[in-house]
């Protein structure tokens, strides 16, 4: 019990250092202008046959960098948020926990994705 007093001191001093910040706060980095492959903005669709059915992949990507890709199968629908960029004839998507890149192909009207090997999807332009 002689120990008491000094426990609750060093519990509290424990407890209070938790709400003090050791280092300095920082400013996050600036963030770099976004540049685009003008040609690949814009929604890009495609009908596939996957190992789960039929797909519709809709790929949106946007002129502020980000995209919007959504895979709608039969009974469920995948949708993903990002941002994007093209580093030689690669398009680079980057969510909040991982990056996929795939090599690319722009025809007219078309995309072609190489998405994994020999495996080569055509995405065509909506709109525009």
């Amino acid at each position: 019990m002689k120990d008491a007093p000094a426990l609750a001191i060093l519990s509290m001093s424990l407890v209070l250092s938790g709400c003090v910040t050791i280092a300095p706060p920082t400013t996050p980095p600036a963030m770099a202008p976004c540049t685009i492959a003008g040609p690949l903005t814009g929604t890009w669709t495609d009908a596939r046959m996957t190992s789960l059915g039929p797909a519709w992949v809709r790929l949106d990507l946007q002129d502020n960098c980000a995209f919007t890709y959504r895979i709608q199968l039969l009974w469920m629908r995948i949708t993903e948020h990002g941002v994007y960029k093209t580093v030689g004839g690669h398009l680079v998507l980057t969510r909040r926990t991982s990056t996929t890149t795939w090599p690319y192909d722009r025809v007219g009207r078309e995309l072609r994705l190489t998405e994994a090997q020999n495996e080569t999807y055509v995405m065509t332009r909506s709109g525009r």
